[in-house]
């Protein structure tokens, strides 16, 4: 029986990482976010979030036949003169970066057809979303999760808020409308609707919990916690930055020939929560 999810649909996804030091001074690679491959103007991309791209240092990509591929972004963008690409609105937490790939890379393209309208979202819609929350995965496989969620509120065309288990690792994954027998626009039922990209994962939304002191009646300690809600960009400003003049300037001057970049041999071993 065929499945709704298409198996090249995970392989949209990276794993993007830091490097850390432990007590001792050993490296490791510490997971931060996600990454979001698509095909922009006929060029390969990767997207993700403001916050991730400045301080992730590490690009982690399946190989083929198997294998983890992790390339290093700092050598990388000096090997091809390119750099991460931002919003021209400072508070929009979006990052883009022209990413040239290889034969020996095993990932697959969201293409601008995919691209769903902010218009085209309505409270109600179920969607699914991909990425690494908390770093759970394989070593010898990057595998991101899938999980699901509704659209909860339309904050603007730019803003949705989906109901939804999102953690630190998301952050930068893709969110994809879950096909369904219901269309929700015009209340009928019919054909399968197929699963169209509608944004991209911000941050989960927290809420407070202040512990007083029942002494002094002050304030103490202040918890937070996951509110269930996570933020995420629609697809305007995700096309607003990648229509930008400095980022098509950028992909317009790619050189026609393959770069070809090694990743290094030895990378620092990555600190994943293996199940």
């Amino acid at each position: 029986m065929s499945h709704w999810l298409h198996p090249d649909w995970p392989k949209t996804v990276a794993l993007i990482q830091r490097e850390t030091k432990d007590d001792q001074g050993r490296q490791f690679l510490t997971p931060i976010g996600s990454g979001t491959f698509l095909i922009w103007k006929d060029v390969s991309c990767i997207l993700t979030c403001k916050h991730v791209a400045d301080i992730g240092t590490w690009i982690a990509i399946n190989r083929k036949p198997s294998g983890i591929m992790v390339v290093p972004i700092s050598d990388y963008q000096q090997r091809t003169g390119l750099k991460w690409f931002f919003h021209h609105d400072v508070n929009v937490d979006l990052a883009a970066m022209p990413f040239p790939i290889q034969d020996t890379m095993d990932i697959k393209f969201i293409w601008r057809d995919l691209f769903e309208s902010p218009e085209g979202v309505v409270e109600g819609d179920d969607v699914f979303f991909l990425g690494f929350p908390l770093g759970i995965g394989s070593r010898e496989k990057l595998t991101p999760l899938v999980r699901a969620g509704i659209v909860s509120y339309k904050q603007n065309d730019s803003i949705l808020l989906i109901e939804g288990n999102v953690f630190p690792g998301n952050s930068g994954g893709p969110v994809f409308l879950k096909p369904s027998f219901y269309d929700f626009k015009t209340g009928t039922f019919g054909r399968i609707t197929p699963p169209t990209f509608i944004g991209l994962l911000q941050a989960f939304i927290s809420y407070e919990e202040v512990a007083v002191s029942l002494q002094t009646g002050r304030q103490r300690v202040v918890f937070q916690e996951n509110s269930g809600l996570a933020r995420v960009y629609s697809t305007k400003p995700v096309t607003e930055m990648l229509e930008s003049p400095d980022f098509l300037k950028a992909i317009s001057e790619l050189p026609k020939t393959p770069i070809v970049f090694k990743p290094k041999e030895r990378p620092p071993p990555m600190r994943q929560v293996t199940l």
